[in-house]
């Protein structure tokens, strides 16, 4: 028997709390170290008290069964690269999501208190950084990357996407626990922190998934039972009815004739989603394999707006990415799971900022994957699961009477 570590997942959830969005501002790519050495803590401390982790409701069991699935679609992957890699990616990060969301909702509420300081505090440091980037133009994020590559090097700004995000992410249990202390002056000065700095930078993805979390939010506070279930079944439709929608009626044609002013990354944008689209409909039912969409028939065509070709790595759709991928049984699951974690914040036992919370993290989260990332990027896959776990370890918290 392995010797008991007292207070061990005190010390792994505090830790996150702090360097996700702090230490996400300088590597975001930290995510994936910290899912992982958090992760091994937690499965020490699992089995140094003889108590084994299990799946998390509907959720949990559709998440394993989506991972599974996309595995399977290996098999047939055959052009893609390097599928063996990846495929022990998924695998890995699917076991320490099990461990880390397993730990978040049976953490004690006094191991959840050790997170507040290092989450808020983080908060504020990674918004304080990103209101200099936008001060400067990214004078910080430029500096490091002359000292790195040369002061000739150019950076592109969208570097700071990754950061920005982030922070958005974590800002949902920030939020959440001054809201739950009842400290609103500091919950005021953090979301103005927020709404400068995610306004100011470059990254209208983000911009738009923090403003839909809002409102999503919001709705949420003044109907906490009915709104996750109203969104959670908007958002399983958009999954089912993805290459639909942006197939054949948002078609980037349609769009320019509404909008005369797209911005020339929005227009590649929806001439990707479109090229999808159409390679959905050629393999419907099982899709072209796991991380296929980096050769897709067509895919390195050139792009006449912005060079370069059409599609280099994946569609920044993740509905449209399962779907080209996985086909329909792989946007079945992926429905299904989405509309599981809306309705399972839906029914947590809390008060009604905890639910709103977690509706705005969940609507953020998904709009970002719907407008940027590769569903399958691990940095990306592990930055969800911690802000996920980092939420229901803050919802532990204990609440301000007031609130209750």
């Amino acid at each position: 028997m392995l010797p008991a570590a007292p207070r061990l997942t005190r010390y792994v959830f505090g830790g996150a709390a702090f360097l996700v969005a702090s230490a996400g501002f300088f590597s975001p790519l930290v995510t994936t170290p910290l899912l992982v050495a958090g992760g091994l803590a937690l499965l020490y401390d699992a089995i140094s008290k003889r108590r084994w982790p299990v799946l998390p409701g509907l959720v949990g069991w559709t998440g394993a069964a989506l991972v599974a699935w996309g595995l399977a679609t290996a098999l047939w992957a055959f052009n893609a690269t390097p599928i063996p890699v990846k495929a022990l990616e998924l695998s890995v990060i699917a076991g320490l999501a099990f461990l880390w969301l397993d730990a978040s909702m049976r953490i004690e509420a006094r191991d959840a208190e050790s997170m507040e300081r290092g989450l808020i505090a983080a908060s504020f440091v990674a918004g304080s950084l990103l209101l200099i980037e936008v001060a400067t133009a990214g004078g910080i994020h430029r500096f490091i990357f002359a000292q790195i590559y040369g002061a000739e090097a150019l950076m592109a700004i969208e570097i700071l996407n990754r950061p920005l995000t982030l922070f958005a992410l974590t800002l949902w249990p920030s939020l959440l626990l001054l809201a739950r202390r009842g400290r609103w002056s500091i919950v005021a000065a953090l979301a103005v922190l927020g709404v400068v700095t995610v306004g100011g930078l470059h990254g209208g993805s983000i911009r738009v998934a923090l403003v839909l979390g809002v409102l999503a939010a919001v709705a949420t506070y003044f109907s906490p039972r009915r709104v996750p279930k109203i969104f959670g079944a908007a958002a399983a439709a958009f999954f089912l009815a993805a290459p639909v929608i942006i197939g054949q009626i948002a078609t980037p044609d349609r769009i320019f004739r509404v909008f005369q002013h797209v911005p020339p990354t929005a227009a590649h944008r929806f001439e990707i989603w479109e090229f999808v689209a159409s390679r959905v409909v050629e393999r419907p039912f099982l899709g072209w394999g796991l991380n296929a969409s980096r050769v897709l028939p067509g895919a390195d065509a050139p792009y006449r707006g912005v060079g370069g070709p059409l599609m280099s790595l994946h569609p920044h759709n993740a509905a449209l990415q399962i779907w080209v991928e996985l086909g329909l049984p792989g946007a079945l699951l992926a429905a299904v799971l989405v509309w599981a974690a809306f309705a399972a914040v839906g029914r947590l036992k809390a008060d009604r900022t905890s639910v709103a919370a977690g509706v705005g993290l969940i609507t953020t989260a998904l709009t970002v994957a719907n407008l940027s990332f590769g569903i399958w990027q691990t940095w990306w896959l592990a930055a969800m699961v911690l802000a996920t776990a980092l939420f229901l370890a803050a919802v532990r918290y204990p609440a301000a009477e007031s609130d209750r």
